[in-house]
């Protein structure tokens, strides 16, 4: 079974990690932007020269972040628009939204049934390990060995 991935099976995890740093940098740039509005734009004589130097930083800090912000969402376009005008031309824009949330819910449960396995396992040998402390009678000495 040799079948090629699709394109949007391919720009998924791109996709899904770039929109979540463009929501990382948006919730980043507004404390930013709120700490450079309100209380660097104080009166105090004898600290004027500290407001403007920390003023000056906190503005080169949103405009690094308002860069990041530009890129990620430049990558993310580049990466949904053909993915898109292949899905109106070809099929609909509803049957692309219907995907990425069938992705989402299939990796979803595919995590969770690894690590259900995972603890299955672990009780599996806790269990047995009590079953073989039991049939001894002498707990002290029984350990869980991994």
């Amino acid at each position: 079974m040799n079948e090629r991935k699709s394109y949007f099976i391919q720009t998924f995890r791109t996709n899904e990690v770039m929109i979540f740093w463009l929501l990382l940098l948006i919730l980043i740039r507004f404390p930013l932007k709120f700490v450079e509005k309100n209380f660097l734009n104080g009166t105090n004589t004898s600290l004027l020269w500290y407001l403007k130097i920390m003023s000056e930083m906190f503005e080169q800090m949103i405009q690094v972040v308002d860069c990041m912000m530009a890129i990620s969402l430049v990558i993310v376009l580049i990466l949904v628009i053909p993915e898109l005008i292949d899905r109106i031309v070809k099929d609909s824009l509803l049957n692309w939204i219907y995907s990425v949330w069938m992705t989402y819910r299939i990796r979803k449960f595919l995590f969770n049934d690894a690590n259900r396995v995972e603890k299955i396992n672990r009780k599996t040998r806790i269990i047995n390990v009590y079953y073989r402390c039991e049939k001894e009678k002498d707990c002290l000495s029984c350990e869980i060995t991994e």
